[in-house]
């Protein structure tokens, strides 16, 4: 087994006007016709280094955070939010016959900005745009932009052809041949922020449980705070004051129930008042009807 040369690579590469028949043989499971080749769809000579080959950012992405698909073709760049998990579909479309095989890998120049971008091997005949995780560890929003390389293709040569019995197929891998990303985390939970009033000590709790250090220290400063703060209460007002406090709150509820007293007992002496004009009047029209009929 054996990296490739960069002279090697451009040797054994399919033609780009052969893109549509390679991916129907590749469809056909027709391998063993494609003798000792690699396909990079579409292929751009500056991304060819001296044993590697630089993938760049395709027109879909997938943030895990969001659990939402960015198109890039028309937002055209992809911003990545601290701690944020994004999985990016190459704009390569790449082709390994039964003699190659492909390790991906970060590029310097991310790796130095805080990007982390998962390793993945990439089996003879696998055939398809990849999708690669890609990770912001940085404390700020870093943006790749579309058809910006963002990670390195290794390409292997194995000592021999694999068996097609070790052939790829759809059944045990369903993003072979995949030109979009149709990816679906498992255990995917949509990021929702909790609003500052609505935020409990569990939450906080919750958060030391899952990420540990140095949450653990901001859950034990709020709790020493929050008992500062009581300690510093107790101490500046005093058994006395807190006395003196809930004299002030009875003597302000009986004034309350004062106030309330007087306002009843104006209403009651109105309905009164009403009561006995409409009494009166009854009595008057009952002696008009009297006189009126006695005639």
């Amino acid at each position: 087994m054996a990296f490739l040369s960069s002279t090697t690579i451009e040797k054994i590469l399919f033609k780009q006007a052969d893109k549509a028949k390679v991916i129907e043989q590749c469809e056909q499971k027709k391998f063993d016709q494609m003798e000792k080749k690699i396909g990079i769809f579409p292929y751009v000579q500056e991304n060819l280094g001296p044993f590697t080959y630089d993938l760049s950012v395709g027109k879909d992405a997938f943030s895990l955070r969001k659990l939402q698909k960015i198109n890039l073709e028309k937002q055209e760049q992809l911003e990545l939010g601290p701690g944020e998990t994004v999985i990016i579909l190459t704009n390569e479309y790449l082709v390994f016959s039964p003699k190659f095989a492909g390790i991906t890998l970060s590029r310097a120049r991310f790796m130095n900005e805080g990007i982390a971008l998962s390793s993945a091997k990439i089996d003879p005949t696998w055939y398809g745009n990849l999708h690669i995780p890609v990770t912001n560890l940085s404390k700020n929003v870093i943006t790749l932009r579309y058809l910006e390389p963002f990670c390195t293709l290794l390409f292997l040569e194995l000592d021999d052809s694999v068996s097609p019995s070790h052939w790829l197929s759809r059944k045990e891998l369903p993003f072979l041949g995949q030109t979009t990303l149709t990816f679906t985390p498992r255990h995917g939970i949509p990021w929702t922020p909790i609003s500052p009033d609505a935020v409990k000590m569990s939450e906080l709790d919750n958060v030391v449980k899952l990420f540990g250090p140095p949450y653990d220290v901001l859950r034990g400063a709020f709790k020493c705070n929050n008992n500062e703060l009581i300690d510093y209460i107790e101490k500046q007002w005093g058994p006395t004051n807190f006395t003196q406090l809930r004299l002030q709150i009875r003597d302000d509820a009986l004034d309350d129930f004062k106030k309330m007293g007087e306002t009843a007992n104006r209403t009651n002496i109105g309905m009164l008042v009403t009561l006995i004009l409409a009494i009166l009047s009854w009595i008057s029209v009952a002696i008009t009807l009297l006189v009126k009929f006695s005639k």
